[in-house]
């Protein structure tokens, strides 16, 4: 009989450590992560096409990126109201994004937005049309 508590003794504590080092590694894995996207550069996404400051549509799925780029192609090329084919996901204006990196062909960057995104978490990562970022924020719009 003792020899069987040693065994679940032993399973319990070793379930306790992985459970432990799991937590914590997980901690300092999310806070090294968050550490090396804030070094990274810091851009605005707006648009103006239509003359006033307004967010930016994103997608998140790679395979969505065309559409996205053909959106933005029809808008300036002068049509107002293109069509799309993603879902109509957008970054805040007055928020910061920090590029993660650039598509082979620079119409695309792959960005990450810290906010309060509600159920989906403190951050989203998504690709944006390249002419929507800026350096700087947006104008503020004079009253």
């Amino acid at each position: 009989m003792v020899v069987r508590d040693k065994k679940v003794q032993r399973t319990v504590l070793s379930v306790l450590v992985v459970a432990v080092l799991w937590i914590v590694g997980g901690r300092y894995m999310n806070r090294s992560y968050k550490k090396e996207v804030l070094n990274r550069k810091k851009m605005y996404c707006y648009q103006e096409y239509w003359g006033t400051v307004n967010p930016v549509l994103f997608v998140k799925k790679k395979q969505l990126i065309d559409s996205l780029v053909e959106y933005y192609q029809g808008i300036e090329k002068g049509n107002p109201n293109p069509v799309f084919n993603f879902p109509p996901l957008s970054l805040p204006y007055d928020t910061c994004v920090y590029i993660l990196g650039y598509e082979i062909d620079s119409s695309v960057a792959h960005v990450i937005c810290y906010d309060d995104w509600g159920k989906q978490g403190s951050f989203v990562k998504g690709y944006v049309y390249i002419h929507t970022l800026h350096d700087s924020p947006p104008p503020k719009e004079e009253k």
